[in-house]
């Protein structure tokens, strides 16, 4: 039967004796520490203004001996299988190694002496009140410790923090260990397969006997990190003591006067202070590990410790190690950052559940961390709320999805553009900087900012997905089985479901006036050798400044941004690191248009072929699917071209797809033809009366035209439905064409994107536009784009019901319901073009775009569309407004 071992009372009064010879002296210092102990609640102290409390336990003015038999009642020190406390006000040394004991509770304080290798092995150690150290800042540990966890008890709950554990509950825990092991490097020189020895950047603090970690620098799917241990340290040089299986890179290349570093990191997974679980069959067989869990008015300085065999599979709450709740109390009130406590240069190598889990904790170091073999997201920022945390300079190799069944989070598995990633980070308020994620199965990045927080912190009143940015610059995301990074899928409920929102930060936190928008900057952000590609965004008004992308199958910058840049990249479709092949046929592709909702400047393109039938060469261009004819590579400016073409031509879309793209792209710089025409489908329809020229390569990437081209969309009928959505089925015929025919099937049959319908136009053509499912309407209204001057026109004829006299009008006014209103002497008039009827389409055709011709027979009204109708306001160049001109033709039943 276990006993509950407690140090003797009497060996404390002798000490005391010896140190105070007056009785009245010991007499008031005891009493000074029972009034110190009957008032826990008072035993605290802030770290500052905004600080969270943490305790202020006295230091012992008298360390007793754990060695010493007369430490201890019956003068019997603590035998394996025993539980043991030391109390409130009491200080042990532990100075030699412990038995395996039951549970130790430390209400006092309880140190490693620093004079020798230690080891301390315990079901689990409690530290509620009290101390436990293994050495400070001040003092760091030069030997070696090591604290084995082994209760095999899952049921055991040790006050609501389970077993198996350092459990820390308004206590101190420091785990200090001196600077001079090695935290990781990179590889100097490419390694071969079977090498026996590696150069390195630096070798100082790696030592023979450490176990080290060798990232990949190719797919995930050619091979892992691996790991071995030194053998010999010379200068810069590393012996191993078994061969590396495969080829690592190890050298850096230059491009247009740019450095591509795909050097492999080389990581020290040894340090002097371990903590670990027990290397038994309760984590062999059922993922049952250590955790180190530090509750909130704590406080926790580990520096310089390697953990073992840790994390709980499938548990909540059961990382590595957890900072758990210490910012907030469980009414959901702020109680201050934690800007004393700290996890930096230390090794989480072999968990079944996570890494370093941030949990409601703000402002938190998180500093120069190896996470190493590890199950699930592996820094992992749980609820939303975690705000002011510095995340730098750590380093994740290999995170694993967990099985169904122990998945804590929906999208820690394989899902879309998901899966567990190195870095799991759900708010936007913290640092990230200089951080490496490699060898993950999910992505190496994945910010995911909710509307609200989840959670134990549902009732914290914050909005993360309004809230300012914070840092985000020169992190590395390499050889990652989806994506380099992700800026969207957000959770939406307490199991981690996903869905696509839109990032959008404005001041206060809050979403509030267009104004009080903010800009998202993330800097010198490289990736290369993802499965899935570099990234993937979705945020309002975001800058990708100095990215160094290389070596990915698919497009480089993709996502769903507006009001974005990309600036001074460089992007190399394939660099001399490049052995073996891509787990995927996708050809490199440099950058999608967004839309042309993203700026792209300056940047350098290399290395990016053409490759017929897929996204290929510099720019993307299936997803101009917003407009008919798209101006905004207006924006696109200064970019080089190193052997890259500028982009294949996604083909013109069947009719099936029941959705249009862009029938015409401006190319204002001359990319894929003379400058200022445009690219255009190599169909009749596009092509017919305009001088025009095939685009490299010949037959295969459409028509430089000269032009111009007006987009026509925007359908909206009968003063019904959704003016956003028209998703009525279309059918153009260009009778200078020889009736050549564009058609969109009804979008409510489409695969995607069904809304998406609109046509592009030729100056001078005629068009003949149906709805082939429907009726004729009894009111029409459609928008025009790029009708800027007298000079641009077409001869455009539009459904409307033929029983009905016609009220025929155009405007840039924006909203065409109130131009009733204006009356005769209104100056909002001038932008309104009113039409007259006329005899016959050759009148309308040869008017100024004043008269209309009702073709009631065919329920049919013919338009000449043109441009001059007066702009309030001067838009701003190259904005939206400036390019795009929209006029809207809206055709309603006279009165």
């Amino acid at each position: 039967m276990k006993g509950r071992f407690l140090p003797s009372f009497g060996y404390v009064w002798s000490v005391l004796e010896r140190t105070f010879p007056h009785r009245a002296c010991i007499t008031a210092l005891i009493l000074v520490i029972s009034a110190s102990c009957s008032h826990r609640e008072d035993a605290y102290a802030y770290s500052g203004d905004g600080g969270a409390r943490i305790p202020t336990i006295p230091e012992p003015t008298v360390w007793l001996r754990w060695s010493d038999p007369d430490t201890w009642p019956h003068d019997r020190k603590p035998v394996a299988g025993s539980d043991v406390t030391i109390p409130e006000g009491v200080g042990i040394l532990v100075d030699e190694s412990t038995p395996a004991l039951g549970g130790l509770d430390v209400r006092g304080s309880l140190m490693f002496e620093d004079t020798q290798d230690l080891e301390l092995t315990a079901e689990y150690v409690m530290v509620h009140e009290g101390r436990f150290r293994i050495g400070t800042p001040a003092a760091p540990y030069r030997h070696r410790a090591t604290v084995t966890l082994t209760d095999t008890s899952r049921t055991r709950d040790v006050h609501g923090m389970g077993t198996r554990g350092i459990l820390v509950m308004e206590g101190i825990l420091e785990l200090v260990s001196a600077d001079d092991q090695a935290t990781f490097t990179k590889l100097d020189g490419t390694t071969s397969n079977g090498a026996t020895s590696i150069n390195v950047l630096d070798a100082t603090g790696f030592r023979v006997g450490d176990r080290i970690a060798v990232a990949p620098t190719d797919y995930r799917a050619i091979g892992g990190t691996e790991v071995t241990t030194i053998g010999s340290v010379s200068s810069t040089t590393l012996g191993l003591s078994s061969g590396l299986s495969r080829a690592h890179w190890g050298v850096t290349q230059t491009f247009s006067g740019r450095i591509v570093d795909e050097r492999a990191e080389v990581a020290n997974l040894s340090r002097n202070i371990v903590i670990q679980g027990a290397d038994d069959d309760a984590f062999a067989t059922h993922g049952f590990g250590a955790h180190v869990m530090v509750m909130r008015y704590s406080l926790a300085r580990i520096h310089g410790v390697e953990f073992r065999r840790m994390g709980q599979r499938g548990e909540t709450a059961r990382y590595p190690v957890h900072f758990h709740r210490m910012s907030y109390d469980d009414q959901g009130r702020f109680v201050g950052d934690v800007d004393t406590s700290v996890i930096e240069r230390s090794v989480v190598s072999g968990s079944e559940n996570r890494c370093i889990v941030v949990h409601a904790t703000n402002g938190l170091t998180v500093t120069d961390n190896i996470c190493h073999d590890v199950v699930g997201h592996a820094v992992f920022l749980e609820d939303g709320v975690e705000r002011r945390n510095r995340i730098e300079r750590n380093l994740v190799l290999g995170v694993r999805n967990p099985a169904s069944a122990d998945r804590l989070l929906v999208h820690e598995g394989s899902v879309f553009q998901g899966g567990s990633s190195g870095f799991w980070i759900t708010n936007p308020d913290n640092i990230l900087r200089d951080n490496v994620a490699a060898d993950c199965e999910g992505n190496g990045f994945w910010l995911s900012f909710p509307e609200h927080p989840l959670r134990q912190s549902g009732n914290v009143p914050l909005e993360p997905i309004y809230m300012p940015f914070g840092v985000f610059e020169d992190n590395v995301a390499h050889s990652n089985h989806t994506m380099g990074l992700v800026f969207d899928w957000i959770s939406i409920d307490d199991e981690g479901n996903v869905t696509p929102f839109k990032y959008q930060p404005f001041a206060g936190g809050v979403r509030g006036e267009e104004s009080s928008r903010l800009d998202v900057t993330l800097s010198r952000f490289t990736a290369y050798k993802n499965e899935d590609g570099a990234l993937w965004n979705r945020a309002e008004k975001l800058h990708m400044v100095d990215f160094v992308l290389a070596d990915h199958p698919g497009t480089f910058f993709t996502g769903s941004s507006t009001n974005c840049s990309i600036e001074g990249a460089l992007v190399v479709g394939t660099t001399a690191n490049n052995a073996n092949t891509a787990p995927s046929d996708r050809p490199p592709n440099g950058a999608a248009s967004y839309h042309s909702s993203c700026d792209i400047l300056e940047n350098a393109f290399v290395n990016l072929p053409f490759v017929a039938g897929y996204n290929s060469g510099a720019f993307r261009t299936d997803d101009y699917y917003i407009r008919a004819v798209d101006r905004g590579l207006a924006r696109n400016v200064n970019n080089t071209f190193v052997n890259a073409h500028p982009g294949y031509r996604t083909p013109f879309p069947a009719p099936a797809e029941n959705f249009a793209r862009a029938g015409a792209l401006w190319d204002p710089h001359g990319l894929w033809g003379a400058a200022g025409n445009y690219w255009v489908y190599d169909h009749p329809f596009y092509t017919s009366g305009s001088a025009c020229t095939q685009v490299n390569p010949s037959g295969q990437n459409g028509q430089s035209c000269a032009g111009p081209y007006y987009g026509v969309g925007l359908f909206y009928l009968d003063d019904s439905g959704d003016v956003y959505k028209p998703t009525v089925a279309i059918e153009v015929t260009r009778e200078d064409a020889g009736n050549a025919v564009f058609s969109i099937g009804n979008g409510e049959n489409a695969p995607q994107l069904g809304w998406m319908r609109h046509f592009a136009i030729l100056r001078g053509g005629r068009y003949v536009l149906r709805f082939p499912e429907r009726g004729p309407p009894r009111s029409v209204e459609l928008i025009l784009e790029n009708l800027i001057t007298s000079n641009d026109y077409a001869v455009l004829a539009i459904p409307f019901d033929g029983d009905r006299v016609p009220h025929v009008f155009a405007s840039t006014w924006r909203n065409l319901n109130e131009v009733a209103d204006f009356g005769p002497s209104d100056a909002r008039r001038q932008f309104v073009r009113e039409m007259t009827a006329a005899g016959s389409v050759t009148e309308v055709a040869n008017s100024n775009g004043t008269l209309f011709y009702r073709d009631a027979a065919n329920d049919l009204v013919w338009v000449r569309v043109q441009g001059g109708i007066p702009w309030d306001g001067t838009p701003a160049p190259n904005s939206d407004d400036d390019l795009y001109r929209p006029v809207g033709y809206r055709i309603e039943t006279a009165n």
